[in-house]
């Protein structure tokens, strides 16, 4: 999974966070209003520093949202 989160730097893509669902229902079309692309990944204990202790009980509920400005792709 590290890989593919550095090539994900290396494109150009800004970590987020981490949110359920219900939350990113709410903040993706926010923040393609705002003229930026999301991308989505899947959650796993360790790959976000500070993360993992509260969500390590139930990862599979949350993903790991990027996004990258569209004038930028």
């Amino acid at each position: 999974m590290e890989i593919r989160t550095k090539e994900i730097q290396i494109m150009k893509w800004t970590l987020q966070g981490v949110y359920d669902d219900s939350t990113l229902a709410q903040i993706i079309p926010l923040y393609e209003a705002l003229g930026f692309k999301a991308r989505l990944l899947p959650f796993f204990p360790g790959l976000v520093p500070g993360c993992s202790e509260c969500i390590q009980d139930s990862p599979g509920k949350y993903r790991v949202l990027y996004t990258k400005k569209i004038d930028s792709l």
